[in-house]
């Protein structure tokens, strides 16, 4: 039981209003978004459980207001004294 995985993922619908200035004039705009995001982790202890490493990769895409997506990788080491 030294390897496991974790997986996580979640679907956000959100409003909220803007604070913008054109010149001395203050404007209130309405931002609407939807977030898409998960990522997955392959976790391995080893050293009785003093080091822990682990590979993730993950993935955000935004729509509404303003559109973007990105792809992510990490590999992480974490020592417990």
């Amino acid at each position: 039981a030294n390897l496991s995985t974790d997986f996580w993922g979640a679907y956000t619908e959100y409003e909220q209003t803007q604070i913008a200035r054109e010149g001395t004039e203050v404007v209130l705009f309405p931002a609407n978004y939807n977030d898409l995001q998960f990522f997955v982790r392959l976790n391995r202890d080893s050293s009785g459980g003093k080091l822990v490493t682990s590979a993730e990769a993950g993935y955000l895409d935004r729509t509404g207001s303003q559109n973007y997506d990105g792809w992510w990788v990490a590999v992480r080491a974490r020592w417990y004294p």
